[in-house]
């Protein structure tokens, strides 16, 4: 069943509950990149005054998912291939952190992370090449090699070696 809009379900709110309700919108599809978001509308919807939408609004351009322009009001931002690279790679972080403190509280939380973190090294220490390997891991080449640097630290040795072993066949 989706989840409700109505005055019942967000009366009364707070500009971070606000803030979570625009949100929600911009991910269901409500409001589309380079779609205006009304402030006076939400207040109406959410029966609230329009300083607490108006809040919500600012925190929601200071995290960069709106802009703001004046006298033309405020629209959802759309992201670039910069930014989705910046998302990936701080939700790479976060995912690294959520996976060290669920260690700390349970050894088996940790386990799924580490059976990923354990296959994409052997892929890489196997020599699957780094763009591969990202690929199936859903990451960036770039958030791969900044995390997994260790294992592809000497390929260029075995590389060149391999090379000269190839080149010698043939002289």
């Amino acid at each position: 069943m989706p989840r409700r809009h109505d005055k019942e379900h967000v009366h009364g709110l707070r500009p971070s509950s606000i803030r979570e309700h625009i949100v929600e919108g911009v991910n269901s599809g409500r409001w589309k990149p380079g779609e205006r978001i009304v402030e006076r509308r939400i207040a109406t919807e959410l029966e609230v005054s329009q300083m607490p939408v108006r809040e919500a609004l600012r925190e929601l351009e200071s995290m960069r998912l709106i802009e703001s322009f004046p006298n033309k009001g405020v629209r959802v931002r759309d992201l670039t291939a910069a930014d989705l690279e910046e998302i990936y790679t701080v939700r790479t972080g976060l995912e690294q952190i959520a996976a060290d403190l669920a260690a700390v509280a349970s050894p088996l939380a940790a386990r799924p992370y580490d059976l990923r973190h354990s296959a994409l090294s052997t892929w890489l220490n196997s020599g699957v090449d780094p763009t591969e390997v990202a690929q199936r891991a859903g990451n960036s080449v770039e958030v791969l090699l900044s995390r997994y640097a260790k294992c592809i630290d000497g390929r260029q040795e075995i590389a060149n070696n391999k090379i000269e072993e190839l080149l010698r066949e043939y002289e």
